[in-house]
């Protein structure tokens, strides 16, 4: 093909050039006829002037006139240039067209034009809406654990101190509720001052009953204080109390402003059981799931201490166990709360069977790693016990 195209382009410029010589040829002819005619013209006409100045010497005197000179003198000048220029002769034939010139070569790329200039700047365009919301993100991980703080200065040191020494009772006494202002949401300091005071006094303790309403009075002497809800701050909340508190059922109110203004809240607690998730039995309450929970505070006059124990379902040696059960707490996933251990057969309170949120009981599990398996189970259910002596 490419062969073809140079052929062709050869055959184009031969035919080029031999119209151009043909052209030049036929130029050069005609300024070359142009120049004879010219000197033809010049000598036909000095021939004439030089004609008629003889014959009007030779022509008689009758005769000597310029119209009878003339009349000769332009029949001798037609004849003179019949003579000079010829026959014109026949027209030849044409010849045959010559073979086709090959193809001319492509042209060059042009130069590369200037760039333009720029264009105006577009109108500004409308602000968008504004996008919905995004969704909540998970809880960050904790922080680092802070530095260990310096050591403080070394107090005075006290008096001796006996239960039979008034004084010393009240001061230590004292300095424990003091110690509770300072720190009123630790679910530990509560029972301690409790058992103290208790022990102090003379004897008698008090624990909660939670998912009940009632006191094991037959079983332990347990006297019922009162009963209520389960409360404690919502679910999903990042701030507000993370204890449980059992609500009594009839409040009593001070100074009040109703409606919305303190920014923090409590809720009643619900029991947070799915299907296959349940080891509470159904003794009191057939249906525990998205009920509302109970809890009932009791009262031991003849016993000073008393304990949550963990993982067990049975007390030390010499300890009454006043009821056992199942730990529960917030979900993993949601605000944090205490553990706190639910009776084995929870009471729901009556009418409750509305799943309105708030507080949710979910029973928690083992998982192994730094807890060890055994003698911990992976995915099992955590009992609990309350004693006291």
């Amino acid at each position: 093909m490419v062969y073809k195209e140079e052929e062709h382009h050869r055959h184009t410029g031969f035919n080029i050039i031999l119209f151009l010589i043909v052209i030049s040829c036929q130029v050069v002819v005609f300024i070359q006829l142009f120049e004879i005619k010219e000197r033809l013209n010049k000598l036909e006409t000095a021939r004439y002037e030089e004609d008629i100045y003889n014959d009007l010497i030779a022509l008689p005197s009758e005769n000597n006139s310029l119209e009878v000179v003339h009349s000769r003198h332009e029949r001798s000048v037609n004849d003179t240039l019949q003579e000079a220029r010829g026959v014109i002769g026949v027209r030849g034939i044409l010849g045959s067209p010559g073979p086709r010139g090959a193809d001319g070569r492509d042209g060059r790329d042009g130069m590369p034009g200037m760039p333009g200039l720029p264009g105006l700047q577009g109108p500004r365009g409308t602000k968008g809406e504004q996008g919905p919301p995004s969704p909540k993100g998970n809880p960050g991980q904790n922080g680092s654990r802070g530095v260990k703080g310096d050591r403080g200065i070394t107090g005075v040191p006290g008096t001796d101190c006996t239960l039979n020494d008034t004084s010393s009772i009240s001061l230590l006494f004292q300095t424990l509720l003091r110690v509770n202002d300072q720190s009123p949401n630790s679910p530990t300091s509560q029972p301690i001052i409790e058992n103290i005071a208790n022990a102090l006094n003379g004897g008698g303790t008090m624990y909660t009953r939670w998912g009940r309403t009632t006191c094991p009075t037959l079983e332990t002497g347990a006297q019922l204080v009162y009963d209520g809800i389960i409360a404690s701050g919502y679910f999903s909340h990042v701030g507000g109390g993370g204890n449980y508190l059992c609500l009594p059922n009839n409040p009593e109110w001070g100074n009040h402003q109703d409606g919305i203004q303190s920014k923090a809240y409590i809720y009643g607690a619900e029991y947070e059981l799915t299907a296959g998730n349940s080891p509470f039995s159904t003794d009191n309450a057939e249906v525990l799931h998205d009920q509302d929970a109970t809890c009932a505070v009791c009262y031991v006059p003849s016993r000073n201490v008393k304990m949550m124990l963990p993982a067990r379902r049975t007390c030390p040696e010499n300890w009454t166990r006043e009821y056992h059960g199942y730990i529960v707490s917030s979900h993993y996933q949601h605000q944090r709360s205490e553990y706190i251990c639910v009776d084995e057969a929870p009471e729901a309170r009556p009418g409750s069977y509305v799943n309105t949120e708030g507080v949710r009981l979910n029973p928690v599990e083992a998982q192994c790693g730094s807890l060890p398996c055994l003698p911990y189970v992976d995915g099992r259910e955590l009992t609990c016990v309350t004693c006291t002596i």
